[in-house]
């Protein structure tokens, strides 16, 4: 768009001069700016082209990443719909929801490229009032707060709000522009988050959080990918058939023990991303 304006310039300055060396030169003037103008026009334009490729590119390997970590959740949940209803269901929705929390930390914050740290963690209500910690996978730190209380300030107030409702929610960076009410920790490292809640049409069962402990590291495509996971761990709690499900029992002891769950997959999963 500059070089017609350029061109018509550089005629005008021309046809202003008479003399035959300075003629001369500014022909040959004429014609480098020209070349100049459109070299930087076609190099934009291939810049732009190898950029919008690399994107696509990069989405179509996130999606394979997804779609290779996604099917065994997909085929947990026909465990989960097959299992005895009881110790046995228990057991397979305690396996999807750990495999769930451990997927998420390496199939999000890849199209972002700023090679954060990245943390999952389930939320499960216990009561209307109360969200408590189940499960919590990825990035190495300091723990995720234990619960939210409604009762206990505005902030907790709100999240219980949030994971009732149907909205998700992204923070892309929460030292610029943090949610209402959040209240931060001193030994917080998370920089930027994302809340989906996981729910049926009908009920809400708590809600997975993803952050990131670099600002912009999590885009609108990882709520995608989020919304996904928690609609088939929704899914899995439902067929337990209570109000309430908790995946601990009454003394805290989990059904399962954790290393009983193969976590090789999510190694190998890591493994290929990296690769």
């Amino acid at each position: 768009m500059l070089l017609l304006p350029v061109a018509v310039a550089m005629l005008t300055r021309l046809a202003a001069v008479k003399q035959g060396q300075a003629r001369t030169l500014s022909v040959i003037g004429l014609i480098l700016a020209i070349l100049l103008l459109a070299f930087l026009q076609v190099y934009g334009e291939v810049q732009k082209w190898l950029a919008e490729r690399t994107a696509v590119t990069a989405k179509v390997a996130l999606a394979k990443a997804l779609n290779r970590s996604g099917s065994p959740l997909v085929t947990l949940l026909g465990r989960v719909a097959e299992a005895d209803k009881g110790p046995d269901r228990r057991a397979e929705v305690w396996s999807l929801a750990t495999k769930t929390v451990g997927i998420a930390p390496i199939t999000c914050g890849k199209l972002a490229d700023k090679k954060a740290g990245i943390r999952c963690v389930f939320y499960q209500f216990e009561s209307p009032d109360r969200l408590v910690r189940v499960f919590e996978e990825g990035r190495q730190g300091p723990p995720a707060r234990p619960d939210f209380v409604r009762s206990r300030n505005e902030n907790d107030k709100q999240v219980i709000e949030r994971a009732l409702g149907e909205k998700t929610l992204l923070v892309p960076d929460i030292d610029k522009a943090p949610p209402k009410d959040f209240a931060s920790s001193p030994d917080r490292e998370y920089k930027s988050m994302l809340m989906v809640p996981v729910r049926t049409e009908s009920r809400s069962y708590g809600f997975l959080s993803v952050d990131a402990d670099k600002p912009d590291a999590l885009t609108q495509d990882d709520v995608g990918y989020v919304i996904l996971m928690a609609g088939l761990l929704a899914a899995s709690l439902a067929l337990l058939g209570e109000e309430y499900p908790q995946l601990k029992r009454s003394n805290g002891v989990p059904v399962i023990p954790t290393q009983q769950i193969n976590e090789s997959d999510i190694h190998q999963e890591r493994k290929r991303h990296e690769n």
